[in-house]
């Protein structure tokens, strides 16, 4: 947040949804990104996702599978500086569910 005199000021993150409404969630995603892109993922049980990395075509350029435990967990799509600068999307799968976001990659 910025305020009139221009100075800013950041604030906590806090994350909000229905109790027991998704076992799986997108909590955050550092965006734009350059040589890795980090991102937050909720589990309500430990199980197994894909983090896909698309161009704009639908090709994946980038994929990782993970085993996230129940909470938070920390992840992280690395030797994301090898790819052009653009925008693509993040896509996390696991069994019957998708979670797609749209980040961008920055020139180095």
């Amino acid at each position: 947040m910025k305020d009139q005199s221009g100075a800013k000021k950041y604030s906590r993150t806090i994350q909000l949804s229905r109790a027991g409404s998704e076992t799986l969630s997108l909590i955050s995603v550092i965006n734009p990104f350059n040589y890795s892109l980090e991102f937050d993922i909720a589990a309500q049980t430990e199980t197994k996702i894909q983090a896909e990395l698309l161009d704009l075509f639908g090709k994946v350029v980038i994929k990782n599978n993970y085993t996230v435990r129940t909470g938070i967990n920390a992840l992280s799509l690395p030797n994301t500086d090898i790819l052009p600068s653009g925008t693509y999307i993040l896509r996390i799968r696991s069994n019957e569910i998708f979670i797609n976001r749209k980040v961008v990659k920055n020139a180095l």
